[in-house]
């Protein structure tokens, strides 16, 4: 999984919530790709911040 993969409010998100980053980093790549599909169908910025505080390892 490569940075320009993921979508940029996505990438901000993780970066200021370091748990959720922590979890990310720890997911197998197939997980981790579902989780940047998902993350690519979200349109807006609130909906982004909660899908990122919500992410589970």
């Amino acid at each position: 999984m490569y940075l320009y993969d993921m979508p940029m409010s996505f990438t901000m998100a993780l970066a200021q919530q370091p748990k959720s980053a922590e979890i990310f980093r720890n997911m197998s790549d197939d997980r981790k790709a579902e989780t940047v599909n998902k993350a690519n169908t979200i349109r807006n910025k609130k909906d982004m911040w909660k899908f990122v505080m919500e992410l589970k390892a």
